[in-house]
């Protein structure tokens, strides 16, 4: 049955190839599904062959080389896999998926380096909400790729800088390492971009830790030169 749905696959693609048009970026997106269906049952050689074709419809597809990039690191081919996530990364640099592989497979690969830099080359060109460096935070951690999810949270906190949020998470960290000292320097920079966040200030009690808020400006009043001149508009 295998046999008979790879030959199905390979006729398909061939009569695609003898149309008048070609077969463009859509035909290679319906050959990355038919891939899909053979990823979803291990059938990796298969899914590899179908790959390759979609690549030869439309080479610059970044989700044929995510996808391709997969196949080769199911079958433990780590530096192919690292190559195929790298060219989709050059052709669609935000296709979050082909990016998070390529810095997890280079961690793994013990490219520890070069994975903190992907990372960081990731989050300096994204345009988003905290949450969203918050979200990408706790996948590294769930990784265990630590000083990348630090690089995430920091992205985070860069974006909104009104948002404890970012702050607690990088506190909560380093609570856990644990380091006291950059802990508490993250609450109390939590505490300044949000003063009013619900149970911060009993945090910072617990800590022993105490702000001076900046007083507000003194506000002059104004002389009696500036009194007449501003009567002049009304």
């Amino acid at each position: 049955m295998n046999n008979i749905l790879r030959f199905l696959a390979v006729v398909g693609f061939s009569l695609c190839l003898l149309t008048s048009q070609g077969c463009g970026p859509i035909d290679a997106s319906a050959i990355n599904q038919k891939a899909q269906i053979y990823i979803n049952h291990q059938r990796y050689s298969a899914a590899e062959e179908l790959l390759k074709q979609s690549l030869d419809a439309n080479y610059e597809n970044s989700a044929s080389h995510y996808w391709l990039g997969y196949v080769y690191e199911k079958q433990s081919l780590i530096a192919k896999s690292l190559y195929e996530y790298g060219i989709a990364v050059k052709y669609e640099p935000n296709l979050d998926i082909a990016q998070r592989a390529l810095i997890k497979g280079l961690h793994r690969n013990n490219q520890i380096d070069q994975s903190v830099e992907a990372a960081r080359l990731m989050l300096k060109y994204r345009d988003k909400r905290a949450d969203y460096f918050m979200n990408i935070g706790r996948d590294f951690i769930s990784s265990q790729m630590e000083t990348q999810a630090v690089l995430a949270y920091q992205a985070g906190a860069k974006a909104e800088p009104d948002n404890a949020l970012p702050y607690l998470e990088l506190a909560d960290y380093f609570y856990q390492k644990p380091d006291n000292q950059t802990a508490d320097e993250y609450l109390i920079k939590a505490f300044k971009a949000q003063p009013t966040y619900p149970g911060l200030a009993r945090r910072l009690g617990k800590r022993g830790l105490k702000i001076t808020m900046p007083e507000p400006p003194m506000i002059t009043p104004p002389t009696e030169l500036e009194k007449e001149i501003s009567e002049l508009y009304r």
